[in-house]
């Protein structure tokens, strides 16, 4: 039961976050990995920025586009499918350095 648990909150931390952007469209688009990819780049020129892993294995990645400022969220659960949940505009790099303890902010 506290792994459930533990799994519910995760969950219901990350989805206001992936669903924070524009709405992809009134339903997730769903599909092979490789043609939303090429979708994603041949569309609005976006490329991988980010990755990472979700609690149930689920693969995140973030796309996005320096030059269109246009950004996206793929998951792709453990043997498919992968779905467009998320996407929007003014997207920009962060590069952030730690803070030296003592040091003003």
């Amino acid at each position: 039961m506290p792994h459930i648990c533990k799994c519910f909150r995760t969950v219901i931390f990350i989805l206001p976050i992936l669903f924070a952007g524009a709405p992809v469209s009134s339903q997730t688009r769903c599909g092979q990995r490789s043609i939303l990819v090429e979708y994603l780049f041949e569309r609005f020129g976006e490329v991988p920025h980010a990755i990472g892993l979700a609690s149930d294995n689920s693969l995140m990645e973030v796309f996005a586009s320096e030059a269109t400022g246009t950004w996206s969220v793929l998951m792709t659960r453990p043997g498919g499918p992968s779905c467009l949940v998320s996407a929007g505009s003014a997207y920009q790099s962060i590069i952030a350095s730690p803070k030296k303890q003592g040091t003003p902010s």
